[in-house]
């Protein structure tokens, strides 16, 4: 398993086209070479007060 961490701070009514980065070293420590599958989830909070607005169910993505 490789944890990466993504943050990216969107205005209430617009959307953002974001990436994640996965560092290469952790990809090799963990014997990957490709990746076929990844499962995240979305902790959403309000920059100001860091009140939490949602908590998403895990949402995997498959790659092929």
């Amino acid at each position: 398993m490789v944890d990466s961490i993504f943050s990216s701070e969107i205005t209430a009514g617009k959307h953002a086209i974001d990436s994640i980065t996965f560092m290469s070293s952790e990809l090799e420590e963990n014997g990957i070479d490709t990746i076929e599958s990844i499962e995240l989830s979305f902790h959403i909070f309000d920059t100001e007060s860091w009140d939490t607005i949602a908590d998403t169910a895990p949402v995997t993505i498959n790659f092929s």
